[in-house]
């Protein structure tokens, strides 16, 4: 009913900040990243895996978003 659609519209309201805020969050982590490579190779590791996490949340958000908005 009419509250279902008012949830999907409230999560689809939801979406562009939190895609914004991991694409934020990938950005600083590739400039991060290009410092440790030179100044801190020992948080390399670290520093990619995040950066893996949030390149596969970022697809995970734009595949639910594309499905909300159908």
């Amino acid at each position: 009913g009419p509250k279902g659609s008012y949830k999907v519209q409230k999560e689809l309201d939801e979406w562009p900040a939190r895609i914004e805020t991991l694409e934020r969050r990938q950005a600083e982590l590739a400039q991060e990243l290009q410092q440790a490579y030179e100044s801190a190779p020992e948080r390399v590791g670290a520093l990619q895996s995040e950066t893996d996490q949030v390149s596969s949340d970022l697809v995970a958000a734009y595949a639910r978003w594309e499905a909300l908005e159908g």
